[in-house]
């Protein structure tokens, strides 16, 4: 029975890893016990944030900046008005980009500091992080990998992570050189996205496990029950998906060690 440490999401994602609703998602998938971190930064919006500045680079590529031009397209008809969500993303829906574009720096720091610290006095066994979180949660785990083999001084890294409708790139300034990665993370890794998800489109998702060594995965159908325009970008409940508390609670007793 494993303590994760989860991380959430960005602005109106927050809600897929609140603290509120941690406490159902531990025992389905053989946890011992779930315990939210709240970024240490807040956007313009207010919201916490892991990275707090200038988002639009991540919006471009991942494509949520193109899901509001949508959605702003049919704010006056009908199918808006009847909760119809936009279609899902496909490779031909996002502009060109470099993926590895300058990311604002913005909180990256402030994070990595609260981060380190609850891991070194929480004694987690893993991190399970969601969107903005899920990225967190990867970059942490390479960059304490690679200070313990230079230095020595670091805190032991993750022993899994779980993450849900994650993307690799864009990535802060802050962590060139240790990402992306040079070779594939052996960290065990279970990873989740909707299949119907407007936000971070879904082959975004499978860039980031393409960076592991046998990656988990699972696509899920369900749809953000708060707010219809998100999609499937989503953390999945017990209720909603048994197939996918099935197969983590699978990957909670079987991972690599």
């Amino acid at each position: 029975m494993l303590r994760l440490l989860a991380l959430h999401g960005f602005g109106g994602t927050f809600g897929a890893l609140a603290p509120r609703d941690l406490a159902r998602l531990a025992a389905p998938m053989g946890a011992k016990e779930i315990i939210c971190l709240i970024a240490p930064n807040r956007h313009a919006s207010g919201i916490p944030a892991w990275f707090s500045g200038d988002q639009s680079p991540a919006g471009r590529y991942n494509g949520w900046s193109l899901t509001e031009q949508r959605w702003a397209e049919l704010a006056e008809s009908t199918a808006c008005a009847t909760g119809q969500r936009p279609p899902p993303l496909v490779p031909e829906d996002l502009p060109p980009a470099d993926p590895w574009a300058d990311w604002s720096d913005e909180g990256f720091h402030e994070s990595w500091r609260c981060l380190e610290e609850e891991w070194r006095r929480g004694n987690y066994d893993g991190l399970i992080g969601f969107s903005q979180g899920a990225l967190m949660s990867v970059l942490f785990t390479q960059l304490l990998s690679k200070r313990r083999d230079t230095a020595g001084e670091a805190a032991s890294p993750p022993k899994l992570l779980i993450l849900c409708g994650g993307f690799a790139a864009p990535s802060p300034p802050a962590c060139r050189g240790a990402w992306p990665p040079r070779e594939r993370l052996k960290v065990p890794s279970f990873h989740l996205w909707g299949r119907d998800d407007p936000i971070v489109a879904n082959l975004r998702s499978r860039e980031l496990a393409d960076l592991f060594h046998q990656p988990c995965f699972y696509e899920h159908q369900l749809v953000a029950p708060n707010d219809h325009k998100l999609g499937s970008h989503t953390f999945p409940w017990p209720d909603g998906d048994t197939e996918a508390f099935k197969a983590l609670r699978s990957f909670m007793v079987t991972r690599p060690t």
